[in-house]
């Protein structure tokens, strides 16, 4: 009898367990342990789209973003028939910045399966990109609705109300997504970030430095906090936070960002820059 062609055998195989267990540990955190889970379910189900992106999520969150969009290359390229595969094959086009793409799979995810909810997390994803706004909060609700534990919706949603620039309905959601991870750095320092556009600089100071406590080498964390200080007149805390920020490994406009605020306290032009920064449009470094 004729052995089915591997890659049948890969599509057939049940991969949920492991995309279970995978989004479980990155959701915690433990970006460590969830890669190994993708690294069985890409080599048990290497032509499954949404294996690939499952991985490439973490190794953006691990910093490795070549690694990411490598992988996301790959899954855009494999056939996808299920909605799990058609979700990811979407997020991955999504990550490419191919949104037209991106849009048409997770519409076919959710046409295939009107209760995946995670495919309307990210379909939100999508409309967030279109300024779609209203689209992508009744994505969010969607999700909630058909999974109310499903935590990442809390955070698309956050994101959606902060680009609205409702600071505390988004400052809500991502308590609500704190709560069942309190110890995610990017999670506290994003909540830090929404009370800064807010101009709550002591809440900002508090969350940020949570978030330090929690992932001592985070830049972005320093540099935010550095700019909460600075905006509450605190120049000594804001110039050591500022400082710490090139000792760290950030990305190149965290270090441009920070080189520029601490000439701006010295030489004294900060408060031009600060009344430059309420026009500015809010940006996090958050990935779920």
């Amino acid at each position: 009898m004729e052995q089915p062609a591997k890659e049948e055998q890969a599509k057939a195989f049940d991969i949920a367990p492991y995309l279970k267990r995978g989004r479980e540990l990155t959701e915690a955190g433990d970006y460590a342990q969830a890669l190994t889970v993708w690294d069985t379910a890409v080599a048990l189900a290497p032509a499954s789209p949404a294996a690939h992106y499952a991985r490439a999520r973490v190794y953006l969150l691990l910093g490795e973003r070549e690694t990411a969009i490598a992988e996301c290359v790959q899954a855009s390229q494999l056939p996808a028939e299920t909605a799990a595969d058609l979700n990811g094959r979407g997020g991955a086009q999504l990550l490419l910045n191919r949104r037209g793409l991106a849009l048409n799979d997770l519409k076919r995810a959710i046409a295939l399966d009107p209760t995946y909810a995670r495919a309307y997390v990210n379909r939100a994803a999508v409309y967030l990109h279109f300024k779609e706004y209203a689209k992508a909060i009744a994505d969010c609700d969607q999700a909630l609705e058909l999974a109310p534990d499903f935590n990442a919706a809390y955070v698309n949603r956050g994101l959606v109300h902060m680009m609205m620039r409702n600071y505390d309905a988004a400052i809500r959601d991502y308590e609500l997504y704190a709560a069942s991870y309190p110890k995610r750095a990017d999670v506290l320092a994003t909540i830090g970030t929404v009370y800064l556009f807010k101009g709550d600089y002591p809440a900002a100071v508090s969350s940020l430095s949570k978030a330090i406590a929690a992932a001592p080498e985070y830049a972005v964390a320093y540099h935010n906090r550095g700019y909460a200080h600075a905006l509450a007149g605190d120049k000594g805390l804001a110039v050591a936070d500022l400082e710490r920020v090139a000792t760290l490994k950030a990305r190149t406009r965290t270090r441009l960002s920070a080189r520029a605020l601490l000439i701006s306290l010295r030489w004294g032009y900060f408060p031009l820059y600060a009344a430059l920064f309420r026009f500015r449009r809010p940006r996090v470094n958050l990935k779920i």
